[in-house]
């Protein structure tokens, strides 16, 4: 089975420090799709999360303004709204533990999001499937050309448009993501790019 995964933080990262360096943001909001290897989706979450119910972040962790502008997400969204983080961490922890491959665009950063999540809640690190990035695995077939030469790695609604033909809707939503990456992960295999396993 594959897992989908997309996240979103209450701050930009800080891509020059390590995931579990305390100046990185929390998780805001989180969505996985379960699947079967032949698509039937098995199991889903999307949850905007908490932001009083960290167990090591002493504070309540506040939506940054520029966050709000990208997703959508407000402090007072996440006070009426949203779901107890160990719950939702609950949920997805059975869902990467009865798959064999953590798929996502830029799955990297997801990864560590989940890893500080862990970390946020008391939790020892996940022990997580193998990764597969539809960033990375769809540059060559998206074929963007790059600033300095080479080519870049394709946003996922740049992927997405490739993958489909449209415009992808509702782009940094965690959800609309999970599902826009499950349509270029499939338009990957199609054309014979690298295989799950």
């Amino acid at each position: 089975m594959r897992m989908y995964l997309d996240t979103e933080t209450t701050d930009y990262y800080h891509f020059e420090l390590g995931w579990d360096h305390p100046r990185q943001p929390a998780c805001a909001q989180v969505a996985a799709v379960l699947e079967t290897d032949g698509g039937k989706i098995v199991a889903a979450v999307s949850a905007v999360l908490r932001q009083d119910r960290w167990t090591t972040r002493a504070d309540r962790v506040r939506i940054d303004p520029r966050i709000t502008e990208l997703c959508g997400i407000t402090d007072q969204l996440v006070d009426s709204c949203g779901q107890p983080p160990q719950s939702v961490y609950n949920m997805l922890r059975r869902m990467w533990s009865s798959s064999t491959m953590m798929v996502g665009h830029n799955i990297p950063f997801d990864v560590g999001i989940i890893s500080r999540m862990a970390m946020d809640l008391g939790e020892p690190q996940p022990v997580l499937p193998e990764i597969y990035c539809t960033m990375v695995e769809s540059r060559q077939l998206v074929g963007i050309p790059g600033r300095q030469g080479g080519l870049k790695n394709p946003k996922l609604a740049e992927a997405y448009h490739w993958a489909t033909g449209k415009r992808m809707q509702g782009a940094h939503d965690a959800l609309a993501d999970v599902y826009g990456c499950r349509h270029v992960y499939r338009a990957i295999q199609r054309a014979g790019g690298r295989p799950e396993g």
